[in-house]
C-alpha cells in the first residue's frame, strides 16, 4: 500500500512537473465539455493540475466536473486523465478517449430501440437465468351486481395475478420474456445515457388499443413489444393480458360470455441499463397501466351492459447470470 501511494504520488509530481513547463495554451472552444475541469471554456494546464489535485484528494469536484475530467471514460480521474489532458492541451492529440466512447452511444429512437431490443432478446438466446418479479394492482372494478359477486372478483385477481409475483428462470432455459421488436414508431421519447460503463436505456411508450370479439382480434399495443412476457403460453402467467387474452378467459370458463372487449395501455416506461462494452442487459423495470371494458357481461342468469376494470403492471428483471 505505501509503494502504490508513493507511487502514485511520484506520478503526480512528475506530470505536475511537466504542467509547470508547458505552455499556458487555450485548445478548446467555449462549449467543450471533455476536460474543462475548471469550466472557464478552455483545455490548458491548469485543468491537468486540478485532475491532480483530486486524485490526491487535495480537492473535490462537481458531478459535471469530474464527467469533463474523466477524459479516458474509466469511471475515475487521475493522473491518467491530467496526462491526456496535458497533451490535449499541447496538441499531442486531437481527440479525447471518452469523446470517442461517447459517440457509440445510441442517440435516434431508431438507434435506441433497436440496442435495447437486442439485449432483451440477447437474454432470450443466450437462455440467461434471472429473477423476475411482477406486482399487478387491480385499482377499480365495476359492473353492477354482478362484478360485486366474490366469486367474480375472485376470478378475476386469479387471472390479472393481483399482488406480487416472482419468477425465477434458471440458467439454459429461455421462459418468462417475449422477443422485444419495439421500433422508433412505438416511442414518445427516447434516451440513452452513459455512466461507469453502463448504458441506461429509458423509453415513454406512446398508448396503445387492442380488442376481441368472436370474429376478430386486434392489438396495437406497444408494451406487447416490449419483451414483457405476453402472446403465448397459459394468460393468467402473462405480464400483459390483452383484449384477446380477457375474451378467451371469459369463454373457457363455460359459464360467462361476453360479446366485446376493448382495451387500452398507457403510461407505459421502461428503464434498461446494458452494460456499454458487452451489450449484456443488466437490469429491466417495465410499468404501464391499462384499462379494459367488457360489453354485454353474462354470467349465468346475471347481464351486465359493461363492465370497467383499471390495472396497474410493474415488471422487474434483475440478477441476471450469463
Amino acid at each position: 500500500m505505501l509503494k502504490s501511494n508513493f507511487f502514485k504520488r511520484a506520478v503526480s509530481l512528475a506530470v505536475a512537473a511537466m504542467i509547470a513547463g508547458s505552455a499556458f495554451t487555450a485548445a478548446a472552444a467555449a462549449d467543450y465539455l471533455y476536460g474543462d475541469i475548471n469550466a472557464d471554456g478552455f483545455v490548458n494546464s491548469l485543468d491537468a493540475l486540478a485532475a491532480i489535485n483530486h486524485s490526491i484528494g487535495k480537492v473535490t469536484y462537481t458531478d459535471e466536473a469530474l464527467k469533463r475530467a474523466d477524459v479516458n471514460a474509466d469511471g475515475e480521474v487521475n493522473t491518467n486523465d491530467a496526462l491526456l489532458i496535458l497533451n490535449y492541451s499541447i496538441g499531442k492529440i486531437e481527440t479525447f478517449p471518452a469523446e470517442k466512447e461517447e459517440s457509440k452511444i445510441p442517440s435516434t429512437a431508431e438507434e435506441i430501440t433497436a440496442y435495447y431490443n437486442d439485449a432483451v432478446n440477447k437474454v432470450i438466446d443466450s437462455k440467461a437465468g434471472f429473477k423476475k418479479n411482477r406486482t399487478t394492482t387491480l385499482n377499480s372494478l365495476e359492473g353492477g351486481s354482478l362484478m360485486n359477486m366474490q366469486i367474480v372478483i375472485d376470478m378475476v385477481n386469479e387471472f390479472l395475478g393481483v399482488g406480487t409475483q416472482t419468477f425465477n428462470n434458471e440458467k439454459g432455459n429461455a421462459g418468462y420474456l417475449s422477443a422485444a421488436a419495439l421500433n422508433a414508431s412505438d416511442v414518445k421519447n427516447a434516451a440513452c445515457t452513459q455512466k461507469d460503463g453502463v448504458y441506461t436505456v429509458t423509453l415513454t411508450l406512446k398508448d396503445g388499443a387492442s380488442s376481441a370479439t368472436a370474429s376478430k382480434t386486434t392489438d396495437t399495443s406497444p408494451i406487447a413489444r416490449t419483451g414483457v412476457y405476453c402472446g403465448k403460453g397459459v394468460s393468467s402467467n402473462f405480464d400483459y393480458k390483452n383484449s384477446a387474452n380477457i375474451y378467451e378467459v371469459i369463454k373457457s370458463t363455460g359459464e360467462a360470455t361476453v360479446d366485446n372487449v376493448k382495451g387500452t395501455t398507457y403510461n407505459s416506461k421502461i428503464v434498461a441499463k446494458i452494460d456499454s462494452s458487452t451489450g449484456n442487459l443488466i437490469s429491466l423495470d417495465v410499468s404501464f397501466d391499462w384499462n379494459a371494458t367488457l360489453t354485454k357481461i353474462k354470467y349465468g342468469f346475471v347481464t351486465v351492459k359493461e363492465g370497467k376494470g383499471i390495472v396497474s403492471t410493474s415488471v422487474s428483471l434483475s440478477d441476471i447470470e450469463w
